[in-house]
């Protein structure tokens, strides 16, 4: 909550002091009681104090307020503190009747495989006359607190069909109904609004029909297969039309921050989306939603975005996983949080906050110390739900992005294919006809290449081979996370190294001017070294290019030489082949029938085009090669003399100077074999296409005489 704003909750339990037969009951107030459930009513001072569940008394919200223990309410936060005295005050509120307050409370063990049946359940009723005068109750219960026992019975909701806390949900109900007059609503905030709802779906059928209203504020629902299971082992599964009564219950009553990620697990009905003064997860707090004081309306805004995309993906994550994968990543995780020692959820935040990386590190060792099945399954469940993210990413970011989708589901679905083993089954029959009949069937879909166009054409198609291949990347992932996770440390202390040079580096760049300040300020000497060999080291790295470069074009030009002699060879046995059929086919004709030999051989002369050879352009190539081959000899003596004298004068010459000429002599000699290279292969290779000419005669010649 802000500090610079107070509470609005605040402000409407401190200004709206009507009563209910004036202004009825309504989401505020629903919102107030199911707060007042996290607070512990056993801390009351007095004998006669109790208010206990079944066979407790009752007491007035204001005598419930001012016996409370001191000690405790001074350890409650500011803004339940400011709570207790706006209400105590208020007639609208002070004379409401506590009763039935139950808290059952499993302790954490040694073993983690009890943790299981965690529990942590309250609910307390509160009593009023409604605008009717009829007597009213709401049934409040408690949400989840900071302590780890409430948060580890929040992760078994996702994988366990019942809680024990939600079976101590549907007793509790049962009975006090049983035993009070009147209509009842339910409510509850985080999970307290879950018991709520789970209350309403499996209590007596007898009694429902005294519940009017549930109150759902952000709160999870439910996986799918749930049921209630007895005391004798008797299982309730859950009936449709019972879950169609329970959304008419909530309408208009389930109210949520319009960043909200915990109310939206789960959930299939619709909620009220509140502007908040906190952003995402700290929003989840209901002392920072807005609403208006006078009348205690909520200041409505639309879901935002993030919380759409986190409620798709953790729902579609959830769904799709098997039971044993969900429930061996939940008591992984808080396996791991137990381990820690805290008591509660705010000793981990200061552990991270203390110790950071060692806090971290000891997370990826517990899950490496897991037994080889589950620590599997919650790296493949890890990996399940990083492709789901990616997919709904995509899915909202690129347009014809749900084109491709559904039309690759339609590609699986007539193969008899609905799961990512499937896929890699089928694949793996034959992987290159398999693969291609996919990819054939998805791409020649005209639908499919109007969504390719309009949307970023690489990414969909890179993110749809990752869905085609998806079993295959979810191994990959897994493989590379269990790596990351067995060799933890040798990969911190490459990360370690990494980060030293980094930071070497940058100390480098950003002092960079201070020590080029410093060399300035060096005697002449030291300056006119570091100027001679950074100029040596120039023409040296200059020439060894430049040679490198040299020795690349003399190899290409052997490749491309070898190339095309072994195209010419190609060519001329192709050529040979020819004449020999051509000779067999003669002889055939010639010895079976003379006559028809003898009009072939007449034709064949009157047709063929005469021979010339150009004896003047072939002399004039030999005579270019003779003064082009005595020019580079000459050249080359000219280095071999300016080599000779600088040997000689090195007496009198400084050595860095000395190497810079003979690096120089090098790299001309380099270039100028490199240029008269290419002239001498151009040459060639016009003397080579006049010989070709010749080669022609002599095929034809050949060919005449039968040769």
């Amino acid at each position: 909550m802000s500090d610079e704003k107070a509470s609005d909750l605040l402000a409407y339990a401190s200004s709206n002091t009507e009563s209910f037969s004036d202004r009825p009951f309504h989401n505020a107030d629903a919102l107030i009681l199911s707060e007042l459930a996290y607070i512990k009513w056993e801390n009351l001072d007095g004998d006669d104090a109790g208010i206990g569940y079944p066979d407790g008394g009752s007491l007035t919200l204001k005598e419930a307020i001012e016996r409370l223990d001191p000690n405790y309410t001074a350890s409650l936060s500011a803004d339940f503190q400011e709570l207790l005295i706006a209400l105590k005050d208020n007639p609208r509120f002070n004379d409401m009747v506590l009763s039935n307050y139950c808290v059952r409370t499993t302790e954490m063990s040694e073993n983690i495989k009890e943790h299981v049946e965690l529990e942590q359940f309250s609910a307390i009723v509160f009593s009023y006359r409604d605008e009717h005068g009829e007597n009213r109750n709401f049934i409040s219960h408690r949400g989840t607190d900071g302590s780890l026992e409430g948060w580890c019975e929040d992760f078994n909701m996702a994988y366990d069909n019942m809680t024990e806390a939600q079976k101590s949900a549907v007793e509790y109900t049962n009975t006090v109904i049983s035993s009070m007059e009147g209509e009842f609503d339910f409510g509850g905030h985080s999970k307290g609004g879950n018991h709520a709802m789970y209350a309403y779906l499996f209590c007596d059928e007898s009694l429902r029909d005294r519940i009017s209203k549930v109150y759902n504020f952000d709160g999870p629902g439910f996986i799918d297969d749930l049921c209630y299971i007895d005391d004798e082992g008797n299982i309730t599964k859950l009936d449709p039309n019972r879950y169609q009564q329970l959304l008419n219950a909530l309408d208009g009553s389930a109210v949520c921050p319009y960043d909200s990620i915990i109310g939206q697990l789960l959930n299939e009905h619709d909620f009220i989306f509140v502007d908040t003064d906190e952003h995402i997860l700290l929003d989840h707090d209901a002392f920072s939603w807005k609403l208006d004081p006078e009348t205690g309306e909520f200041v409505r805004k639309e879901q935002s975005d993030v919380s759409k995309y986190l409620d798709e993906t953790l729902d579609e994550w959830l769904f799709s996983l098997p039971e044993e994968y969900r429930k061996s990543f939940m008591t992984g995780v808080w396996g791991w949080i137990y381990s820690l020692g805290g008591n509660r959820l705010e000793d981990i935040g200061d552990a991270f906050k203390s110790a950071p990386f060692t806090t971290a590190n000891s997370f990826f060792n517990y899950i490496a110390n897991l037994p080889e099945e589950q620590r599997n399954q919650w790296i493949l469940g890890l990996c399940t739900l990083g492709i789901y993210a990616i997919d709904n990413y995509l899915e909202a970011e690129l347009p014809g992005f749900s084109t491709l989708k559904n039309k690759f589901s339609e590609i699986l679905a007539e193969r008899n294919i609905s799961t990512p083993e499937d896929i890699w089954l089928y694949i793996k029959e034959d992987p290159v006809v398999n693969t291609m009949d996919l990819m054939q069937s998805f791409l020649m879909d005209w639908d499919v290449l109007k969504a390719l166009v309009s949307a970023t054409t690489s990414v969909v198609l890179a993110t749809y081979l990752m869905k085609l291949l998806k079993h295959i990347v979810v191994y990959v992932l897994k493989w590379l996370l269990s790596f990351v996770v067995s060799h933890l440390a040798v990969i911190a202390i490459v990360v370690a190294c990494v980060i030293v040079v980094a930071l070497v580096i940058n100390f480098i760049k950003d002092h960079w001017d201070e020590i080029v300040s410093t060399l300035q300020n060096c005697k002449e000497y030291v300056q006119e070294k570091i100027a001679e060999f950074v100029q040596a080291m120039e023409l040296a790295v200059r020439a060894g290019v430049h040679a490198a470069i040299a020795g690349l074009v003399y190899r290409a030009e052997q490749i491309a030489e070898m190339y095309l002699k072994a195209g010419d060879a190609v060519v001329d046995l192709i050529h040979r082949i020819g004449e020999y059929a051509s000779r067999a086919l003669r002889e055939i004709f010639r010895v079976y029938h003379p006559l028809l030999y003898s009009v072939i051989r007449t034709i064949t002369g009157l047709v063929q085009e005469p021979v010339t050879i150009d004896m003047t352009r072939l002399q004039n190539a030999v005579d270019q090669m003779d003064r082009l081959a005595r020019r580079v000899q000459t050249i080359d003596n000219r280095l071999d003399s300016l080599y000779g004298r600088l040997c000689v004068s090195n007496i009198e010459q400084r050595e860095g100077v000395f190497t810079s000429l003979v690096d120089m002599y090098h790299l001309s000699k380099a270039d100028i074999n490199v240029d008269q290279g290419n002239k001498i292969r151009r040459k060639t290779e016009a003397i080579s296409e006049l010989f070709q000419d010749y080669k022609e005669t002599e095929r034809w010649v050949l060919a005449q005489i039968g040769g």
